[in-house]
């Protein structure tokens, strides 16, 4: 009889435990070739959130954005790398602010991929949630795993991604990553809005794979360029990919 009464209470204490996690859940998303999207569902009140993020060996994290949940500048978004793939990040409000009810991003993590390996993976770890009282709060979390042999762009027609370069806005250089479904001939090329060629990062014959070309504002005559709008245009075969980058003062 003791053995059922304490069976039912374990029971009951796994399932009040199982409710308490499926209020809030922390958890990745790869929005582009180079971005993991740290993401939040709360259904209770968050106040301050700590984890960890570690990764497969051929992860290299390079530097983190505020995401639209914490864009205001009362959020505290602080980061710290023990190693390049271990990231240590811890997110509070000065204004005592609090997450309720709302799903978004908390934060976009840039990153570089030597594709050594054909599976990556990012684990959330350490995780810790509060409140304003400081009471630790339930959360589910989940981390991603993902194929670097099967590309997002595999299924379309198009040869070739372009993606953002990073940072934008930058000075005095940013990075700019592209994929090729293909080899073929590449020529990268970045253009003023007058659509001048002021500079010329890669023009050869490349592997199908992912490759990071990083432009630090000088022209193809090795003069600075002044502060502006520029394009990063990549041509493979007839195809062209654009994208626009802003450099500032």
């Amino acid at each position: 009889m003791k053995i059922k009464n304490l069976n039912r209470l374990i029971l009951k204490v796994l399932i009040s435990t199982m409710t308490a996690f499926a209020g809030n859940s922390l958890y990745i998303v790869k929005s582009d070739m180079n971005t993991l999207d740290i993401r939040l569902r709360s259904t209770e009140e968050v106040a301050g959130i700590q984890f960890s993020l570690n990764a497969s060996s051929d992860i290299k994290f390079e530097n983190v954005e505020r995401g639209n949940l914490t864009i205001d500048p009362h959020w505290i978004v602080d980061f710290y790398k023990p190693n390049d793939s271990t990231l240590n990040m811890v997110i509070l409000s000065l204004r005592r602010d609090a997450f309720l009810n709302i799903e978004g991003t908390l934060a976009k993590i840039n990153f570089l991929l030597n594709y050594s390996s054909n599976i990556s993976y990012v684990k959330i770890t350490n995780v810790m949630f509060a409140n304003n009282k400081a009471d630790s709060v339930g959360v589910i979390v989940n981390g991603l795993t993902w194929d670097n042999t099967n590309p997002e762009d595999k299924s379309s027609n198009n040869i070739a991604k372009l993606g953002q370069n990073y940072p934008n806005p930058f000075n005095p250089t940013t990075r700019i990553a592209y994929t090729l479904n293909k080899a073929a001939h590449v020529k990268l090329c970045i253009y003023d809005l007058t659509g001048r060629e002021v500079s010329r990062l890669v023009d050869n014959y490349q592997e199908k794979g992912n490759y990071s070309v990083e432009w630090n504002s000088y022209s193809k005559e090795g003069i600075k360029l002044s502060s502006g709008i520029y394009i990063a245009r990549l041509n493979v075969e007839n195809q062209s990919f654009s994208q626009k980058m802003i450099m500032t003062k």
